[in-house]
C-alpha cells in the first residue's frame, strides 16, 4: 500500500498516522503476505482485504463503524484485524 497515512490505512505496523509522511511506492502489507487475499477495498480512511479461506481484515479509521468491529467508537488499527462475521 502507498500514499497518505493520516488513520493508519496503510497498515503497515509502524504507528505512524502522520499526514506528512507519505508512502510514495507500494510497500507489502506484512500481516497480509502469507495469506490468499482474492479482494481488496479502500477508503480514504479505511481498507480492508477478504482471504480465499472467507477470512476479513480491516485496517485504518473505524469512524461510523467502517471497521466492520461492531463499534462506532473512533479508533485506529494501523496493522490488519480479522472481523468476525456473524452467521445465521
Amino acid at each position: 500500500s502507498w500514499g497518505q497515512n493520516e488513520y493508519a490505512q496503510l497498515a503497515h505496523g509502524d504507528g505512524v498516522t502522520d499526514l506528512t509522511r507519505r508512502v510514495e511506492y507500494p510497500r507489502e502489507i506484512l500481516p497480509l503476505s502469507a495469506l490468499h487475499v482474492v479482494g481488496l477495498a479502500s477508503g480514504q480512511f479505511a481498507s480492508g482485504a477478504i482471504t480465499a479461506d472467507g477470512d476479513v481484515f480491516t485496517w485504518g479509521a473505524n469512524d461510523y463503524g467502517a471497521l466492520g468491529t461492531g463499534s462506532h467508537k473512533h479508533v485506529t488499527y494501523d496493522l490488519p484485524i480479522r472481523i468476525k462475521i456473524p452467521v445465521d
